[in-house]
């Protein structure tokens, strides 16, 4: 969402010799690595199989592009402003996203992964919380909506409230080489079986995803996927997903990289 009330000064280009930019806001620019990393951490979530089409590729990242950008307006306010972070603010974001990994060993890799260090992930965190001191001041505490207010919106267009089935689960999955033989995928099969087996005799699955998945993305944070809706995944991975209940583990599932174990 960008804010109308901060215009931005926004172009592409880039000094020779300096890292290449995908947009520069009032002086500030935004580089390609930047927007690369951003739709990295972002495919996980809206793929069950890790990858999307380039065409999908291309529109995720006009729109990991115009969230910079409209973040970028929102940090330079605040500071515009004066506004600031107190190292506890940050300190509790920080644990927040801790939390969602399985260790702090798991979490020390993820940064690794991604290329970040422990000072740039602070820093992130920062501008967030920068980012949403500016919100909270110009734009949440003006909204005042009242129960008629909601009624009238809501029934001008009860089709936009119509969402389909979501779902939220982890996954484990047992990589097999795309040109691997039988045997390889029988075997990778097995193995799959076995540790479904282990998770559903109580083993912890994000423990289990942990050690053996060998998917790099969601194996960090236990194989969790998050949330995805009906039409979203593959055929066979979203028959397998929906039809679980809360806790079940599903059999091995057969994809284009392996066999995949989930849990709801």
């Amino acid at each position: 969402m960008l804010c109308t009330a901060f215009l931005p000064a926004v172009s592409s280009a880039a000094a020779p010799g300096d890292p290449p930019v995908a947009a520069t806001v009032n002086g500030v620019p935004i580089s390609l690595e930047t927007v690369d990393r951003a739709v990295n951490e972002k495919v996980p979530r809206i793929s069950g199989h890790g990858s999307i089409s380039e065409s999908r590729r291309v529109a995720l990242r006009a729109e990991v592009l115009e969230d910079l950008i409209a973040e970028e307006l929102l940090v330079q306010e605040a500071k515009r402003r004066g506004l600031t972070v107190a190292a506890a603010a940050i300190d509790e974001e920080a644990a927040k996203v801790k939390k969602r990994f399985p260790s702090d060993g798991d979490f020390t890799r993820a940064l690794a992964r991604n290329g970040i260090s422990d000072e740039q992930f602070r820093k992130g965190l920062e501008r967030y919380r920068l980012a949403q001191q500016v919100l909270d001041r110009e734009v949440i505490s003006k909204v005042a909506v009242t129960e008629q207010t909601m009624k009238t919106y809501y029934e001008a267009d009860p089709t936009r409230f119509v969402v389909p089935d979501q779902a939220q689960y982890r996954q484990l999955v047992i990589a097999v080489d795309p040109g691997g033989g039988a045997e390889e995928w029988k075997a990778a099969q097995a193995r799959a079986a076995a540790l479904a087996k282990q998770a559903r005799a109580g083993k912890n699955f994000a423990a289990l995803a942990t050690a053996h998945s060998q998917d790099r993305d969601s194996r960090e944070q236990g194989g969790e996927m998050g949330w995805v809706h009906r039409g979203q995944l593959e055929h066979d991975d979203e028959t397998a997903i929906f039809g679980l209940k809360p806790g079940e583990v599903s059999e091995p599932v057969r994809t284009l990289r392996g066999y995949a174990v989930y849990q709801l």
